[in-house]
């Protein structure tokens, strides 16, 4: 490794230690949390210089190339009050310009692209936003105030399935429109979390506020009226507008005139669906895409050939991500309600053998929602050991016991001999998937528990979270933001309007998601989510199965990146900064 890479390493440990600073109300200051690094073979990473070299304005301005990308699955929806996975959030930073952005150190600002000013109100619950002159829409129309207060109102709507939003919007009190470009967002408390609850997006009034049609179809999702500006017209006001979007091929996005900020550097961007991470690698090689993720084993070692050094460079940062297994309490099923039965499922679950599979020492054993890099973590708490033995003693206790005949575990209910028979639902092309499940299957079987692996299309696989249709999902949880942001998939109140699919309830964890959010002082805030984190691992909601981080591969010919806990896009400047070198 270069002494260049080196420093590009510290200088990125250092971002992500501090990644909550003073500047963001409510976080604690960058030296409240020590940030630590996944226990990695150093030689086996490198962000070369070559990768980050910036670009000046005027190189930038002159770029007329396209920008081809992989993504592992396609948008599961371009509208972006339904979006639900990181590749929908991705499509939505090309087509939608919002009002709140994140840097790449995860701390939120307003987006001064489109707001001119702004100001807080003596008591702080007031947010006066004064827009820039001029706003448009894609199809020319203009982008006003009133626009905003109809998107605060739409995903306010118990008919409309906007499940990532619900709960930030619900923090406000109003959103008054002042004139065409100043409105008011009044919040209802004074908490940290004031700019996160103005992050949603802005889609347009006067293409899914029109009276006939959300009165034919109020979802504003299922009426081939809506279908149609959510798919194929959709009207946004992004650096680019909608060309083409075939969800099982590929999203085709133009540089669009009319946007408000500096003019993107690419002509167009095609984002190509690859499920399958080899034949990504593969079209990353060949020079048919621009970059790719890379699982544990190709940053590894399918990466140092001559082949991938002649064409590619590869860059790693720590992750806030964790893997998990998420099981459905709800009493669906009859497993899983049972706090005994979850936690024989954390101790079934062998963590060393899987990761000695699967991670290279990239990956590390998990002790909850937090790992190590976030400033939240919790260190105190200990992992649960591989014990088949009192996971089997677990299980006796919730009633689930060894038949002498067939050695699988029944229990009687409801007069009824039930066994232990589960299935859980993984997207296809997860990197999740094959060996992590049949790791946890042959424990489970040696417990006498069966568990079936049922793969789906991922957008397949959404719809049946939000219609908490499923026994068990493999899932990878992504805390990008403040850590009130995972209030929507843990209160009790998610089940409904946000992303608590299985069901979980806590009413201590309700009131301590609610105590941290109202509270400003950030070195006070850690101790409140580290509690969280223990009552969570408590719980077992959800099987912590590793720490991951974020593997990423680029063509030669990118420059200008900048990596983050999110990957090399998705925050601010992500691709707005990379150029292509032509000349190759």
């Amino acid at each position: 490794m270069t002494g260049q890479a080196l420093r590009t390493l510290a200088t990125a440990m250092t971002l992500l230690g501090s990644w909550a600073c003073s500047k963001v109300p409510g976080a604690p200051a960058p030296d409240a949390r020590e940030a630590t690094a996944a226990t990695v073979d150093v030689a086996s990473w490198s962000n070369p210089a070559a990768l980050l070299e910036p670009t000046s304005p005027s190189a930038a301005s002159a770029e007329s190339t396209d920008l081809v990308r992989r993504i592992a699955w396609g948008p599961t929806a371009l509208n972006p009050i339904f979006a639900t996975l990181p590749v929908d959030y991705s499509a939505m930073e090309l087509l939608f310009e919002p009002v709140v952005v994140r840097d790449n150190d995860l701390t939120q600002r307003i987006n001064d692209t489109i707001v001119e000013a702004w100001e807080v109100s003596d008591d702080g619950l007031t947010y006066r936003v004064r827009f820039r002159a001029g706003l448009m829409w894609h199809d020319d129309e203009p982008w006003t105030a009133r626009d905003v207060r109809f998107s605060w109102e739409a995903i306010l709507d118990d008919q409309v399935r906007a499940l990532s939003w619900k709960s930030p919007a619900a923090q406000l009190d109003d959103v008054r429109v002042v004139d065409d470009r100043t409105v008011e967002y009044v919040h209802k408390s004074v908490l940290a979390t004031a700019l996160a609850n103005m992050s949603w997006p802005v889609i347009p009034e006067h293409v899914y506020g029109k009276a006939a049609e959300r009165d034919a179809d109020p979802t504003l999702m299922f009426s081939d009226y809506y279908m149609h500006h959510n798919r194929a017209e959709i009207v946004g006001n992004g650096a680019y507008r909608l060309v083409e979007w075939n969800p099982v091929d590929k999203l085709v996005v133009e540089r669009w005139p009319g946007y408000a900020g500096e003019p993107a550097r690419f002509a167009r961007q095609i984002l190509k669906r690859q499920d399958d991470f080899n034949m990504a690698l593969m079209m990353l090689l060949s020079g048919e895409v621009a970059d790719t993720g890379l699982s544990a084993q190709q940053f590894a070692t399918q990466t140092s050939t001559a082949q991938f050094e002649a064409v590619a460079n590869k860059a790693y940062y720590p992750s806030l991500g964790v893997a998990v297994v998420a099981w459905n309490v709800n009493g669906s099923n009859p497993f899983f309600t049972d706090i005994r039965v979850r936690r024989a499922m954390a101790l079934a679950f062998d963590h060393e053998k899987l990761l000695a599979l699967i991670s290279y020492g990239l990956y590390t054993k998990p002790n909850g929602i937090f790992p190590p890099s976030h400033w939240a973590h919790n260190p105190d708490i200990v992992p649960y050991p591989y014990d088949l033995g009192r996971a089997g003693e677990l299980l006796d206790e919730a009633g689930w016991r060894t038949d002498a005949d067939d050695g699988y575990r029944y229990k009687e209910i409801d007069g009824e001999k039930v066994r232990f028979e589960f299935e859980v639902t993984i997207g296809k092309g997860s990197n999740l998937g094959t060996i992590p499940a049949a790791v946890f299957a042959e424990s489970l079987g040696k417990l006498g528990v069966i568990m079936h692996q049922r793969y789906y299309e991922v957008g397949t696989m959404v719809a049946l979270w939000k219609e908490h249709d499923f026994q068990a999902r493999f899932s990878y949880a992504n805390e990008t933001r403040d850590p009130d942001f995972l209030s929507i998939g843990f209160e009790t109140g998610a089940y409904e309007w946000g992303q608590n699919y299985g069901g979980y309830s806590n009413p201590r964890v309700d009131e301590l998601f609610e105590k941290g959010r109202r509270t400003l002082d950030g070195e006070a805030r850690v101790p409140i989510y580290q509690e969280i984190q223990r009552l969570l691992y408590e719980d077992q909601a959800r099987l912590y199965m590793w720490n991951g981080a974020v593997l990423w591969a680029f063509s030669k010919d990118v420059a200008g990146v900048e990596m983050s806990p999110l990957g090399p896009a998705r925050l601010r400047p992500g691709w707005r900064s990379w150029w292509l070198r032509t000349e190759r």
